[in-house]
């Protein structure tokens, strides 16, 4: 159904290319997925900040999804992603150096 983008989903998984950040103890979740040029946030099932995603899936509707949000929901049911668990304290740095 998702053609190349399930390809390139199942390359990233094979690269363990799927990481979830959860800040303690706020429990806060931000799952990251690598990409051609970084890694790209990923709002699972709903979002994320690749270009594919924008242009393809929000401007044009050519799909519903792209290859990042693939990889993040196969990566969380398959529960085969990297744990990175971080102090809340971390959290503002983190986001701040995400953005930049």
């Amino acid at each position: 159904m998702y053609g190349e983008r399930f390809s390139k989903a199942l390359r990233v998984l094979s690269n363990r290319g799927v990481k979830l950040f959860r800040f303690s103890p706020s429990g806060i979740l931000i799952w990251m997925v690598e990409g051609k040029e970084r890694d790209y946030l990923v709002i699972p099932l709903i979002y994320c900040d690749c270009d594919d995603f924008y242009l393809n899936v929000v401007i044009r509707g050519e799909s519903d999804i792209c290859y990042h949000l693939i990889a993040q929901a196969i990566a969380e049911a398959l529960g085969f992603f990297t744990l990175i668990e971080l102090p809340d304290e971390l959290y503002e740095r983190f986001i701040e150096a995400w953005l930049a």
